[in-house]
C-alpha cells in the first residue's frame, strides 16, 4: 500500500508543471478498451485451521470503459478481468511449502468499477491524469493443486465470493487525432476480504491486491 501511494504521489508531482500550460479541453462521451498485466501482491489465506501465504505469477488484465469527459474531469464505468495464477503456498501452521501449483487453480476476478479522473491538459498532445474508483469484484478461485516432495494434494478447494473493491490510478493519454488517443495507465487495485466455501469446514478468507499496467485505445465521440 505504501509503494502504491508513493507511485501515485510521484506521478501527481510530475504532472503539476503541465497546469501552467493548460489549454481548453474538449468535452464528450468516449469508450475505450485496454490490455495489460497484473502483478498481484502476496496474499494471506486464513481461517480457524488455515494460516497460509500465497504467492502469484504475473497475470493478465483486460477490460473496457465507457464514460463522459467534462473537460477537466472524466467519469466512467469500467468492466475488467484479472487473473492471478498461484505459484507457491507456504503453510505456516504445518511448515509445508506447496509448489508446482496447477494453472487451473488460478484466481479470476471480474470487477465493475465507477471511476473519476482529473485530466491535466496542456499544450502538448500528452495529458497526464490522476484518479480512482469504487465498485465490486466477483472473485473465483478454482481447485488449487500443489506438490510437496512426497505427495500432490488439493491445497485450496474452489470457491467464489463478491466483495467491495477500490482502486487508485494515474497515467498519460496521448492524442493521435481529436477522436483517437492511446492511454498508458497504472492502477493499484484492492478488494475487501473474500470468504470462500462459507458452507463447509474448509472455509478460508483472502484479500486480493495488485499493481496493474495497461495500454488502452480510447475513442471520443
Amino acid at each position: 500500500m505504501k509503494k502504491c501511494l508513493f507511485v501515485f504521489l510521484a506521478l501527481a508531482t510530475l504532472a503539476l508543471p503541465s497546469i501552467s500550460m493548460a489549454t481548453q479541453p474538449d468535452r464528450g462521451a468516449y469508450v475505450s478498451g485496454f490490455l495489460g498485466l497484473t502483478f498481484p501482491n502476496d496474499a494471506d489465506v486464513k481461517s480457524f485451521n488455515v494460516n497460509d501465504k500465497m504467492e502469484y505469477d504475473v497475470g493478465s488484465y483486460v477490460g473496457a470503459t465507457g464514460g463522459y469527459d467534462f473537460g477537466w474531469v472524466r467519469t466512467e464505468g469500467e468492466l475488467s478481468y484479472r487473473r492471478g495464477n498461484p505459484s507457491k503456498v507456504n503453510d505456516r501452521l504445518n511448515g509445508v511449502t506447496y509448489d508446482k501449483l496447477s494453472d487451473s487453480g488460478g484466481l479470476s476476478i471480474i470487477s465493475m468499477m465507477g471511476n473519476a479522473f482529473v485530466d491535466i491538459h496542456n499544450q502538448s498532445p500528452f495529458t497526464p491524469y490522476l484518479g480512482g474508483g469504487l465498485g465490486f469484484a466477483a472473485m473465483t478461485l478454482n481447485d488449487t493443486l500443489g506438490s510437496t516432495p512426497t505427495q500432490r494434494v488439493i491445497v485450496f478447494q474452489g470457491g467464489d465470493d463478491t466483495v467491495f473493491a477500490w482502486q487508485l490510478g494515474a497515467g498519460v493519454d496521448y492524442n493521435i487525432t481529436k477522436m483517437f488517443s492511446v492511454d498508458l495507465g497504472y492502477r493499484f487495485f484492492s478488494t475487501a476480504t473474500a470468504h470462500f466455501n462459507k458452507a463447509s469446514l474448509a472455509e478460508y478468507d483472502l484479500k486480493f491486491q495488485s499493481h496493474n499496467l495497461a495500454l488502452a485505445l480510447r475513442l471520443k465521440f
